[in-house]
């Protein structure tokens, strides 16, 4: 029967209100969601038990009150798309290598100052990074001879296209890590 080899998905989009932690715990109780965005909810804390969403491809926790994500995130494997902009992170976990399918990266208008060294260098299926608005700063006037900022890693991901660091206002030469590829025909061309 066709039953046995479809398996279901599923999409949930909740903004949390009253009753918070019992809603998300019920969430993070449902095993075969592939997408759960959960949005503008004041939300503090992401529990552990997040990393039993073993089949979850996309994940927005977007305009919230994150001050950190808990290390079990980095066990969903299956993750492709993470947004985190809009909260108040100061790093992302330091196994977020883990994420090895991970494509796209939204950690914008955080308090971000470096990148998780060397795991981040592990993303090698990340196209897109979007770390603008943070408070990354150039390694010199960082105090140098320190571990950095970590944004050397991302010349090391050959799939990353896109790199946004616009607003992250003491870093001096955001030209240096950022880059934007277009897809389509080259310059040039003729016509006359």
């Amino acid at each position: 029967k066709l039953e046995r080899y479809v398996r279901p998905s599923l999409t949930l989009d909740v903004t949390l209100s009253q009753d918070r932690e019992q809603i998300l715990r019920r969430i993070l109780g449902i095993h075969h969601l592939t997408t759960l965005s959960i949005c503008n909810s004041s939300l503090s804390s992401v529990p552990p038990d997040i990393g039993s969403l073993q089949r979850l491809s996309r994940l927005s926790l977007r305009l919230n009150c994150l001050a950190h994500l808990p290390a079990e995130i980095t066990l969903l494997a299956s993750l492709q798309e993470l947004d985190v902009s809009i909260n108040q992170l100061r790093s992302l976990p330091p196994s977020i290598g883990n994420l090895v399918s991970l494509r796209t990266l939204d950690a914008s208008h955080n308090q971000l100052t470096a990148l998780p060294q060397p795991s981040f260098s592990s993303l090698q299926l990340l196209v897109s990074v979007d770390l603008g608005d943070n408070h990354f700063a150039d390694e010199s006037a960082a105090g140098g001879g320190g571990a950095g900022n970590g944004l050397d890693q991302l010349s090391a991901l050959r799939s990353l296209h896109l790199v946004n660091l616009d607003g992250n206002v003491n870093l001096l030469h955001p030209a240096r890590y950022s880059r934007s590829v277009e897809p389509g025909p080259s310059r040039g061309g003729g016509g006359g």
